[in-house]
């Protein structure tokens, strides 16, 4: 054999040994499972404007979330969305987030831009809107009464055949509105706090009529 073919040959089988290796299967890489837990939850990150920030994710059986539905047009079609951290007193006991939608009905999926907050149930408006708060203890923060602010909106998905309900929202500088049993919210210091990164999903619960008189 020649110096030529033995240099061929080895062309050869260089190439059958680059083949093989190539059609040996390769280990998929390993990655992480994507987990999400079933059933009602709600996930958002609260800001001060001293910088202070928290990460809060509530689900049942610790957390409570729910959204409750009340679909006559004199309660203002009006569904109560509520993310709290403890079941304790339907939520009352503890720190929670409520959002109020008027007119659900006209609009079931799609984006919902702020109204005034208190403005719910049979106070709603005829146009659809949503009003977001936020309570801890003694204090409460909403989006106020005044002009829209484009930072602050709801975007939800609503089956009506599954009668679930998926949302993300977000709503910055929400001023201290206090509860009526006080006057002076102890976090009026912090100033304004800021809603940021909203998610939900939920089942909704259409709530009986209320009874005739």
């Amino acid at each position: 054999m020649t110096a030529q073919q033995c240099f061929q040959l080895g062309r050869v089988l260089l190439g059958l040994v680059v083949c093989a290796a190539c059609a040996v299967p390769q280990a998929p890489e390993a990655q992480a499972p994507r987990v999400e837990a079933p059933g009602p939850q709600g996930a958002f990150t609260l800001e001060h404007t001293n910088g202070a920030a928290s990460d809060l994710s509530w689900s049942a059986p610790e957390g409570h979330v729910f959204c409750r539905w009340y679909a006559e047009p004199e309660r203002g079609d009006y569904l109560w969305i509520r993310l709290a951290q403890t079941p304790e007193q339907d939520g009352d006991a503890g720190p929670r987030l409520d959002i109020d939608v008027c007119r659900l009905s006209q609009r079931p999926s799609g984006r919902y831009e702020p109204m005034p907050a208190g403005a719910h149930g049979s106070h709603c408006s005829p146009d659809p809107g949503f009003a977001i708060w936020w309570h801890e203890g003694d204090d409460a923060f909403n989006n106020g009464a005044g002009p829209a602010d484009p930072s602050c909106a709801l975007e939800i998905q609503f089956d009506a055949a599954s009668m679930t309900l998926t949302g993300e929202f977000a709503c910055a500088d929400l001023a201290s509105a206090p509860h009526a049993e006080t006057t002076e919210p102890k976090l009026q210091a912090l100033g304004p706090v800021s809603v940021l990164a909203g998610r939900f999903r939920c089942d909704v619960q259409r709530m009986p009529p209320r009874p005739s008189s």
